[in-house]
């Protein structure tokens, strides 16, 4: 647990580090000038809003999964529809899917799970994100169900680039982005860390299968408490 906690410490603050470096910079080198002009300094003051606003996110998310593991249970649950959680969530992203013209899916059985709907909804949504974040455009993102020995399986597959296998142990862990990740979108790695943790609180689990360059599929299973009549 200690050596977890000094990981964690580490991360967050080499994560910290570099946006804060970068306005550091940016503002020491703009004082040097004995002159700006109006047109350096709106581009030097939105610069640096972006660094802001990236520090802003990262500073939710370390929260968020703080959140998380301290709830233990403590959440207001009730009986939630499965369909229209799945719903809730395509809403949520829906705008960042058509930006890239991607198409989602849903072919979805309906039943009744017990748990927190802002929560699980939440999950849903990182995975969804993460899954159009590595998509390229026109493509297809399909969301499924499989109900089966009192449990619900919801399977959300994309056609992105895909996860490597050495990547693979990895994938659920706190600020890990594999290498070609990290060339194309912004994060810190930690959605999917947040999203495994809502859903094993709800006594769920999450597991991805993927090939290279020819998509994934996330899998979270919760369970089951009945059916939609």
């Amino acid at each position: 647990m200690i050596d977890e906690q000094n990981d964690f410490i580490s991360n967050a603050s080499h994560e910290l580090r570099t946006p804060l470096a970068t306005l550091s910079v940016e503002m020491e080198t703009s004082l040097l000038e004995k002159r700006i002009s109006d047109e350096e300094a709106r581009k030097l003051i939105k610069s640096n809003l972006e660094e802001i606003s990236s520090l802003k996110v990262l500073a939710n998310n370390l929260l968020r999964l703080t959140q998380v593991h301290t709830l233990n249970g403590q959440n207001t649950t009730s009986n939630l529809s499965i369909h229209e959680i799945i719903t809730s969530a395509h809403k949520k992203v829906a705008a960042l899917a058509n930006q890239k013209h991607i198409t989602i899916s849903i072919d979805a059985t309906d039943g009744i799970i017990e748990g927190n709907v802002s929560e699980i909804t939440e999950a849903l949504v990182i995975i969804l994100d993460n899954a159009i974040k590595y998509s390229n455009f026109h493509k297809t993102i399909k969301i499924s169900t499989e109900n089966n020995n009192q449990q619900v399986s919801i399977h959300i597959t994309d056609q992105g680039i895909g996860i490597s296998t050495k990547d693979f142990p990895h994938v659920f862990e706190r600020f890990y982005r594999a290498d070609k990740s990290r060339s194309q979108t912004d994060g810190f790695g930690l959605g999917l860390s947040i999203a495994k943790n809502i859903i094993e609180q709800h006594g769920g689990t999450i597991s991805v299968t993927s090939t290279v360059k020819k998509g994934t599929t996330f899998t979270v299973t919760l369970p089951l408490k009945g059916s939609v009549n």
